[in-house]
């Protein structure tokens, strides 16, 4: 295949070699393109205009050209990529497609860290399979209307605190221990006590700002005066159709199997109904309480997928995807 122009932080047209290349694309005009063409809406936002605007916040979004014309998108840096897309037209192409893609980014990663595929449908997961590319995790978005319900009552032993911004840290410390170990620890790149208290900021500056923060809340056990459980839930101005959404539900492990978590998502829900037709949430495939999110009514929506590639293992320094096959190859990292 070609030789690969080094990747650069200043975006440029990159040749991809066989006719195809990728050219810089507008955010507004990729997310036009990705949202008719990507044919999905797994975030059940039943908007155009939602959909897209859903890569607005990724700077690398690259038109796929071929002949001067648009075929497809991607959003690509070294390492990364996701929101792929092929024009109805040029599907027959995509195996091709793909395959230039794969050997740009084998020679712009960084070679001790994994390649990480976001956002792949199911449709095509076995093609990602032929060029080496492993699940590593699976999401899905649930959905279901606003309710009022009756029997979300903590009792005497705990005690309920609506969290404000000065609560971030304790907060993003009760997210970490919560997780540490588990598949939302493991998906997201082993979070640390700073990232989940930056994300918890994130959050509660949302719902400051819709007044919607009373859907959150914060648990302390009246004995020990412990926060044990939180929820952080809300709207964001953002969101198509006033929906709102259930960001985090979080409880340390020697205080589950109470019916904590349940209360939290009944009581967000009851709060969020005087304000929000239908509430959402992201759940890990595999993760246990999304048996509790189908007890509660709520809808499921397809799954997406993160893949992963390992760059430093022997078995791909050894062997590449090539016409469906694999051929035993000089080194992977070698552009021919």
């Amino acid at each position: 295949m070609k030789e690969m122009k080094m990747w650069t932080d200043t975006k440029k047209v990159y040749d991809l070699g066989n006719g195809y290349q990728l050219k810089p694309a507008d955010f507004a005009d990729f997310g036009i393109h990705y949202a008719i063409y990507g044919n999905r809406d797994e975030e059940f936002q039943y908007s155009f205009t939602r959909r897209s605007q859903d890569t607005c916040y990724d700077e690398n979004c690259f038109f796929i050209t071929k002949e001067q014309q648009i075929i497809g998108g991607v959003v690509i840096e070294p390492n990364y990529s996701s929101h792929f897309f092929m024009e109805s037209l040029y599907e027959g192409e995509k195996f091709r497609v793909l395959e230039a893609l794969d050997h740009a980014l084998i020679a712009w990663s960084d070679k001790s860290k994994n390649i990480c595929i976001y956002t792949v449908l199911n449709r095509d997961l076995e093609l990602y399979s032929k060029f080496g590319y492993r699940k590593q995790f699976a999401r899905r978005a649930m959905i279901r209307p606003t309710a009022k319900f009756e029997d979300w009552d903590f009792g005497e032993e705990y005690e309920i605190k609506i969290p404000e911004l000065e609560d971030a840290s304790e907060i993003g410390k009760v997210l970490y221990q919560s997780y540490l170990g588990g598949i939302q620890y493991e998906e997201f790149c082993n979070n640390t006590v700073e990232d989940e208290i930056e994300n918890t900021t994130i959050f509660l500056e949302r719902y400051l700002n819709t007044k919607s923060q009373e859907a959150s809340a914060m648990v302390y056990h009246k004995m020990s005066k412990k926060l044990i459980a939180v929820c952080l839930a809300g709207k964001n101005k953002e969101d198509a159709y006033d929906f709102s959404k259930i960001n985090h539900v979080a409880v340390l492990p020697e205080y589950r199997g109470k019916g904590i978590a349940l209360r939290l998502v009944k009581r967000a829900l009851t709060i969020l109904s005087e304000m929000s037709p239908a509430t959402m949430l992201d759940v890990s495939v595999g993760n246990p309480a999304e048996a509790m999110y189908y007890k509660l009514g709520f809808f499921p929506g397809e799954q997406t997928y993160c893949l992963y590639k390992k760059l430093n293992s022997d078995w791909n320094k050894s062997i590449r995807a090539t016409g469906g096959g694999m051929r035993v190859e000089r080194s992977q990292y070698e552009i021919e």
